[in-house]
């Protein structure tokens, strides 16, 4: 039911947070409707409604895709460089989970990722297209990787506890929303994917391939309302003003990690091939970096919130399949950008020729001012200042 209803919201381009699922509390006809009241409010007074969806450009594809697998493209937000990974074992136990998986084989940890702009609005869309910073006007009528699945044979799920109105795209089979980003934790996602990759757990050999676009509420400020204060021990008393920030914006990326673990645990719960490739929007400025510049969308872009993290996590099937082998020069360049996302996610998912290695874009560009007073253009992230 929630499936079909959702289905037919996108039609007018408005995504229902009715999903029914009698094991999650959130998922409950009461709670759904609920929070499809509070998100239908906030978006008459934005203004956020539209009858037509936006016209996107009918998606290519190198080849029609039948085997079952699953592949997965999480979309973080406000996560700086190294805001998981190695450098955070000691930080907490979702953490040192996902580093534990990587160091048993089932995922790597990508270089730094130059973001396609320091606005969500800018970088979403080209991370979704593929396109670099000069050619954003394009990623607004361009096909999102999603779409290329949708048309190569992929059952297609769009799933946003974020701002819908980032990026919209038509014709996918299963449209949910969180409502606003303030309306929902993270976690909610999981028993969406949970449910939507189900028939996958089961070895049947007409099941359709299934791909999904997840987008996180991740670390946006205000940083406390991005995670359960429940998950963590009570804040220490007497913390500075900077401190204090810093602990939050640490326990949102801890929680970030959580939810990544989640949903690396439902690959593993498929026979067939399931990978999952995360990257942030941007990245963040904290008080500690002392350039007076706050969260990010400043005056112009830092080396904190111009950067962020990409990794992967995959199941053992997809690691049988040897396409993990294409990600050896990205994984091995000192930088990448957004606009590798997209085709190491395309040829990850089997659609486009995985016979030769990907190679990262030269000279990563973003979408920003890198000096105060400079308009918003394509600046060379080897630019980006402290």
């Amino acid at each position: 039911m929630g499936f079909s209803i959702s289905a037919i919201s996108s039609n007018i381009n408005f995504s229902l947070p009715l999903y029914f699922d009698a094991s999650a509390q959130f998922f409950s006809p009461l709670g759904s409707l609920s929070v499809l009241g509070q998100t239908l409010l906030h978006r008459i007074a934005s203004g956020d409604l539209y009858l037509t969806p936006p016209k996107r450009h009918t998606p290519p594809f190198t080849k029609t895709h039948t085997e079952p697998e699953l592949a997965v493209l999480v979309i973080g937000e406000s996560m700086r460089a190294g805001g998981i990974g190695p450098q955070t074992i000691d930080r907490g136990p979702w953490s040192r989970a996902l580093i534990q998986r990587v160091e048993q084989g089932l995922g790597a940890w990508a270089p730094t990722t130059c973001a396609g702009s320091y606005a969500t609005h800018l970088s979403v869309p080209l991370m979704l297209t593929g396109l670099p910073p000069a050619r954003f006007e394009e990623s607004l009528t361009a096909p999102s990787v999603l779409g290329v699945l949708k048309s190569a044979g992929f059952l297609t799920a769009w799933i946003s506890n974020q701002d819908l109105r980032v990026f919209q795209e038509s014709g996918h089979d299963l449209y949910w929303s969180g409502g606003t980003v303030d309306s929902s934790f993270d976690e909610n996602v999981a028993p969406v994917l949970q449910a939507f990759s189900a028939p996958l757990q089961t070895r049947n050999s007409n099941i359709q391939p299934r791909a999904s676009v997840i987008h996180l509420a991740g670390s946006h400020f205000k940083y406390q309302d991005r995670y359960p204060a429940t998950e963590f021990a009570p804040e220490p008393n007497n913390l500075s003003a900077e401190s204090e920030t810093t602990l939050r914006y640490e326990r949102s990326e801890e929680y970030t990690a959580k939810v990544l673990l989640q949903l690396a645990n439902i690959l593993d719960q498929t026979p067939y091939p399931a990978f999952l490739l995360y990257s942030s929007d941007h990245g963040e400025n904290l008080p500690g970096d002392k350039n007076g510049l706050v969260a990010h969308l400043g005056g112009r872009a830092s080396i904190h919130d111009g950067t962020t993290i990409t990794a992967f996590f995959w199941n053992k099937a997809f690691l049988e399949t040897g396409r993990t082998q294409t990600l050896k020069h990205l994984l091995t360049a000192p930088l990448i950008s957004h606009t590798d996302i997209a085709p190491a996610f395309l040829t990850l998912a089997g659609v486009k020729p995985s016979t030769s290695e990907l190679r990262p874009a030269a000279a990563p560009q973003i979408l920003a001012p890198v000096e105060v007073g400079q308009r918003s253009a394509p600046h060379f992230c080897s630019d980006l200042k402290p």
